[in-house]
């Protein structure tokens, strides 16, 4: 091969498009000759040894393809490895016979380990850089969700991601903090007139005693259901407890640009003043609505003249044209809403 036809080849192949066809013509031609490979294995003398020699076809050397043809081209990060392994491991297990599937069981163990490894990656490198100097504005929900965010490479992804941390540190780490007001903010709670923590500790109560029947229950059928069903009433406790935690340290905060609302672990939403119309007392008429209020209808709804996004969990995101929630200071709120609307000349 001459030095330009390979310099053409090499560029070909380095191409970003071209490799994701390449690598889509690869994954197919591993497939295919699964499918035919399988068929071989009742037959062979080997059979276990065929079918290990399957999975790992479908199981490593394709997700080792897209890496070099696809991960590294695009800058894509961990997670996008999820559906190649997945489809990988769903045609294996289509493909090889009943009783040759052990490899599977391997490599679920192994993917296992991966995810646990992706999660504590992301949890230190979010740690870590959530503690760095930011915006002031943004509190440890915030903060944790915007650079999950960053780190995995998807917006949705790194929202739920900063979530789960948010639990544990609202829940277990953030009873020595005290609420995220920025200089020159006026903040307003939210938790005290609705009877959150009342609420809350009633609901604890009931987890805690709903967790014991549930695992002794179970128990008696199958001992490793009742662990992970009380691990995940545990859990269920944990985000109840975050969400009161998050409520108190999360206050509503007016600036002289803009009004925070903040719900929580539930809702986080940012308003310029200049799209705010009016307040009113009672729901409006002219929608889309988000109620930020965590129990009944809320005491205040801020009206726009335009439409914008609220941020709820897990990342989704709701259009809205008023919004409502219910300060546990009424008046002082409006006042303070009203200065910022129409300040006052020096």
């Amino acid at each position: 091969m001459s030095a330009e036809n390979g310099s053409l080849f090499l560029r070909t192949v380095t191409d970003r498009r071209t490799s994701l066809a390449i690598f889509g013509l690869f994954a197919a031609v591993v497939a295919a000759v699964a499918l035919v490979a399988s068929a071989w294995i009742p037959s062979v003398p080997q059979p276990d040894l065929l079918a290990a020699a399957v999975a790992i076809d479908l199981l490593i050397t394709v997700p080792l393809a897209f890496y070099f043809l696809v991960f590294r081209r695009y800058g894509l990060s961990l997670p996008a490895f999820a559906p190649v392994i997945g489809a990988g491991w769903l045609i294996a297990y289509l493909v090889l016979p009943e009783g040759h599937r052990s490899p599977l069981l391997i490599a679920e163990a192994g993917a296992v380990v991966f995810e646990v490894a992706i999660v504590v990656w992301i949890a230190r490198k979010v740690w870590k850089a959530a503690k760095a100097p930011g915006n002031e504005l943004e509190d440890p929900l915030s903060r944790l969700r915007r650079i999950a965010g960053e780190t995995v490479g998807n917006r949705r992804l790194g929202s739920f991601a900063g979530t789960e941390l948010a639990v544990f540190y609202y829940s277990l780490f953030s009873w020595r903090s005290r609420p995220s007001v920025p200089e020159r903010a006026a903040a307003f709670t939210y938790h005290r007139r609705s009877g959150q923590v009342a609420i809350t500790l009633v609901l604890l109560f009931l987890v805690a005693a709903e967790t014991v029947v549930m695992h002794y229950v179970i128990s008696l059928w199958s001992a490793p259901v009742a662990w992970v069903t009380t691990v995940l009433s545990i859990y269920g406790g944990l985000w109840i407890l975050a969400d009161l935690r998050a409520s108190v340290l999360r206050p509503v905060l007016v600036t002289r640009d803009s009004i925070l609302i903040k719900a929580g672990l539930r809702y986080d939403v940012e308003i310029p003043i200049d799209v705010v119309d009016r307040i009113e007392r009672e729901k409006p008429s002219d929608g889309p609505f988000v109620s930020a209020a965590l129990f009944g209808e809320p005491s205040h709804w801020i009206v726009l003249n335009e439409t914008l996004e609220a941020e709820g969990v897990l990342g989704f995101r709701s259009v809205f044209r008023a919004i409502g929630f219910s300060p546990d200071e009424p008046a002082a709120f409006e006042e303070a809403l009203e200065t910022v609307r129409n300040p006052h000349d020096d």
